[in-house]
């Protein structure tokens, strides 16, 4: 399987934490966690630090989350304080400050159960953040510019070749030399396609990937929502419908209906957007497992396209 995440050594963390910190570095541990980045865990002075490392080839990195943080971080939206951002050793790295709790994906399934209605009221404040001052569509930059001019055109793209230099680059010979089918591609492109019509040009604040592992819970509450990279403007419908790909048999889609219906405002359309962005991820899902020649994963993505539209 390719290697996406950066090789970092022990040492070179302790080094750069140290260029910040009078203290020393007196543990370090690194989680199993993301796709992406990687990702320590410091102590330094009785206090514990998160350190990521991106390699330079997204259209936006880790300078994206000071940006974030700076301009949406609430009570209502906790986001870990970003206190230093730059790059080392050619890659990009972000220090921030650990929150207490665990990834809801870590809790037991019980005490997990109980944290969604908190859960989906912390993505209802990330939806309900003030955008006017903004622009564009789509996953924003560094400085919060969205690329594209309507929302459409920012899902639309997602069959073109990409930028040299960029996370996936002239990616369509993934077609000739990987396990990415292209009639499967074009397949679920075209369902996509079909039901774009539906979706509206309203713009929001979109987390992009919200799950179980990027959200953390302590005592009941939302402590902090992590990996804010794939941000984006536009439809709040499509972060709902990433949770019931990514989580089937949790019932995402159905649950937020749900609630939008006792407070008597379900969104027009929203099985047609739920769907429409549902094939959004599959197509994501199938390129970016292919990229990672993850065999698994893939298969995993291809089985849950097939069952996308039975509810």
């Amino acid at each position: 399987m390719a290697q996406i995440k950066p090789e970092v050594a022990d040492r070179e963390v302790v080094a750069l934490v140290s260029t910040f910190f009078d203290a020393p570095v007196t543990r370090i541990d690194t989680p199993q966690t993301g796709q992406i980045a990687r990702t320590f865990f410091c102590t330094v002075n009785g206090r514990e630090y998160v350190v990521r490392f991106n390699r330079d080839n997204m259209g936006a990195n880790l300078p994206k989350e000071a940006y974030i943080y700076a301009h949406y971080a609430s009570p209502r939206i906790p986001i870990p304080e970003i206190l230093h951002v730059g790059r080392h050793s050619g890659l990009h790295y972000a220090i921030s400050r650990r929150v207490p709790g665990a990834p809801l994906v870590a809790l037991p399934y019980a005490a997990y159960r109980r944290m969604i209605p908190a859960f989906l009221d912390t993505l209802d404040a990330i939806h309900a953040a003030e955008v006017t001052d903004t622009r564009g569509y789509g996953t924003f930059d560094n400085e919060g510019v969205g690329p594209f001019t309507s929302w459409r055109e920012s899902l639309a793209v997602i069959r073109e070749e990409e930028a040299p230099g960029s996370f996936y680059e002239a990616w369509h010979h993934l077609f000739e030399d990987s396990i990415l089918e292209r009639d499967v591609f074009d397949t679920v492109y075209a369902r996509m396609i079909d039901l774009l019509a539906y979706c509206p040009e309203e713009r929001y604040l979109v987390h992009g990937g919200p799950d179980l592992s990027n959200v953390v819970g302590h005592e009941g509450r939302i402590t902090g929502v992590l990996d804010w990279i794939n941000a984006m403007y536009g439809d709040f419908v499509y972060d709902f419908a990433g949770l019931d790909f990514w989580t089937p048999g949790e019932g995402y889609a159905a649950l937020c209906r749900s609630r939008y219906r006792a407070r008597a405002e379900i969104p027009p359309a929203y099985d047609e957007r739920m769907l429409c962005y549902g094939w959004y991820h599959g197509l994501s899902a199938l390129r970016f497992f292919a990229h990672a020649g993850d065999h698994s994963g893939y298969r995993w993505a291809r089985d849950r396209i097939e069952g996308l539209g039975v509810r």
